[in-house]
This record gives structure tokens, sequence and C-alpha cells, in this order.
């Protein structure tokens, strides 16, 4: 059997996966926040040192928003989801640890698994150049991934917003047999403000055609 996981950029990947399978399932470590990259091969390259409490700060000491927005001080790695707004930052925060650093040892038990599994990275291009990968990246990604696990089986599967034009330095990134890069397709008209969500965007046929 294999599984298909939520991989970073956004929460529209979990939202797609979910709308696919029609249920929900157990949260994984980029399922409800903003990243990149850079942030992912950071979590798995320190797959086995837990997250700190200095690692982070509230994002609403800075600028407000409509809910509690918690960041991470190197990386592009944003949590809106995960804070409730009837609760300090200090009173919170041993709680948000915890739950971090049950995903990550989540995440590292799914990648010593012997059954195929499907990552799912969008590439948000619109942010530019910090959000996308180089090469060297995606190799030292599954460099991590094999002293985790020599015998994986896991493919990593790089999305393209509709409106991005093939390009080699998106081609280049399938760095070996496991990395694959699909470029999406509208489904319909366009919809204003879709790439929020990408509800009209082809995850279906690719998610079919794992």
């Amino acid at each position: 059997m294999s599984l298909i996981i939520p991989f970073g950029s956004a929460c529209r990947v979990r939202q797609a996966i979910e709308n696919y399978k029609g249920h929900t399932g157990v949260t994984h470590l980029f399922d409800w926040n903003l990243t990149n990259f850079a942030t992912i091969l950071y979590c798995v390259k320190n797959i086995n040192i837990p997250f700190v409490e200095d690692e982070w700060y509230d994002l609403n000491e800075i600028c407000t928003t409509n809910t509690r927005v918690v960041a991470h001080k190197e990386y592009k790695f944003k949590s809106a989801h995960d804070f409730p707004t009837h609760k300090t930052y200090q009173e919170y925060m041993p709680i948000f640890l915890e739950k971090y650093n049950r995903r990550k040892k989540r995440l590292k038990k799914l990648f010593m698994n012997t059954n195929v599994i499907h990552l799912i990275h969008f590439l948000a291009t619109d942010f530019g150049d910090i959000d996308r990968p180089d090469p060297t990246q995606v190799v030292e990604l599954y460099h991590a991934i094999k002293n985790i696990n020599p015998n994986h089986k896991i493919h990593l599967h790089i999305l393209i917003r509709p409106d991005q034009e093939k390009d080699e330095v998106f081609d280049r990134l399938a760095v070996n047999k496991y990395v694959h890069i699909h470029y999406m397709k509208r489904i319909g008209e366009y919809v204003e403000n879709e790439h929020f969500g990408g509800a009209n965007w082809n995850w279906c046929e690719i998610f079919d055609n794992l």
C-alpha cells in the first residue's frame, strides 16, 4: 500500500489530499503551516533533535493577525493554525512544542516504513527565489532520508502551479528516479484568489497517477 503525505509548502496540500481521500487522518509535520524547501531539509536533517522554545517567536508581537501566528527564527516555518487565540504565547508554547516534536517523530517513523511513500511538495513560485530549491538541496534531502532508511521507497513529487511555464530550472530538480516534477493544470475557468486553495487545479488527476 502506498501513502500520500503532505510535504509543504502550505495548507492547500493537506486540504487537497483530504479532498482526494474523502477523510482526514493523522496530522503530519508540514500539514498546517507555511514552509519552504530549506525548512523541510533542515527538519529532516535534524530529525532526531527536538524543537525548543528558543527557535520560535510570536509573530503577533510584530504584526496583528486574526490568528496567533508562531514563526521560526531562522527558517520559513510559520504556524497559523496551532495556537488558540484565547491562550497566551507563554501558556501554550509547551503544548505547541510537544505537538510539533510528536509530528517530527511521526515523520521519522514514516520514513522508516517499507511501503511506497509519495511526498507532495507544492512549490510556491509566487514568493520568489526564497521558496525555490536547487538540485543540491534535493540531493541533500535524499542523503538525509537514506541515513534514516537506506532501503526507503520514498518518492518526492514537486508540484508547480498552473500559470508557471515549463522551465528547466524546475526540471533539473528531478535529480534521481524518486523525484517527479508535475506542472499542474487548471480545471475550468480561472477563479479569483485561486492560489489560496487551488480548488480548481488537477490535484486528483496527479494523485490518481502516482
